[in-house]
């Protein structure tokens, strides 16, 4: 497939014009590759594991959050926040 042009135009020297076109200088396609198991060749899984509980978490089971100190969370849950440990002696 040849490139497309990204924009034309002329220059000009008092009377001569020459036409002109943009081309990219570079294309932009990324190769992404697949984790295989080594043994056998088949690609593996990726699991969520939550070593606090000892158990291999579904995707339904998982929200979103945001680490505002060592260890301490603010989830959202939809368009809202929801704030873990809240300090009222502030």
């Amino acid at each position: 497939m040849p490139p497309r042009s990204l924009g034309s135009g002329t220059i000009s020297f008092g009377l001569v014009s020459i036409p002109v076109k943009l081309y990219p200088a570079a294309s932009s396609q990324s190769v992404s590759f697949n984790l295989l198991h080594a043994k056998c060749g088949n690609r593996i899984r990726q699991q969520r594991f939550c070593p606090v509980c000892n158990e291999v978490v579904e995707r339904e089971g998982l929200v979103k959050g945001y680490e505002f100190a060592k260890d301490q969370y603010v989830r959202r849950e939809g368009l809202s926040f929801v704030v873990g440990r809240h300090d009222s002696s502030r």
